[in-house]
């Protein structure tokens, strides 16, 4: 018997392993992300007791200004320092303004425009 059929495509046995695979990775990464949501949704957040507040709260002093045509003027100057957090790894480098952490606190009436300009430093 002849017959003039098409040939037929090869097989291609790596593209229908993947479409099958495909649905159990699905399924499987859902699971390992819920599972995931649910341990951080469990975990123990609540630390009272457990911290010793033992380190005072570091109010940063006021930046001295003056008034120039009614414009407030803070001259400040940005630096690089170090800081020890109390994390207990030491001591950590640090941006700060007249300081090595943070900066002082700007304080204006609300009539005031003020205006505090410095270049960066190159570190």
């Amino acid at each position: 018997m002849t017959s003039a059929t098409t040939p037929l495509r090869p097989r291609r046995p790596v593209r229908r392993w993947a479409v099958r695979a495909l649905p159990v990775l699905l399924v499987l990464t859902l699971a390992a992300v819920g599972a995931l949501a649910v341990t951080w949704a469990r975990a123990a957040t609540d630390t009272t007791g457990q911290v010793a507040f033992d380190r005072p709260l570091a109010i940063p002093p006021l930046a001295p200004s003056r008034i120039e045509e009614g414009t407030r003027v803070f001259e400040l100057r940005a630096t690089t320092g170090t800081t020890d957090f109390g994390v207990g790894d030491g001591a950590t480098r640090t941006w700060g303004f007249d300081g090595a952490y943070l900066g002082p606190t700007l304080r204006a009436e609300r009539a005031y425009l003020f205006v505090a300009m410095q270049q960066m430093p190159a570190h």
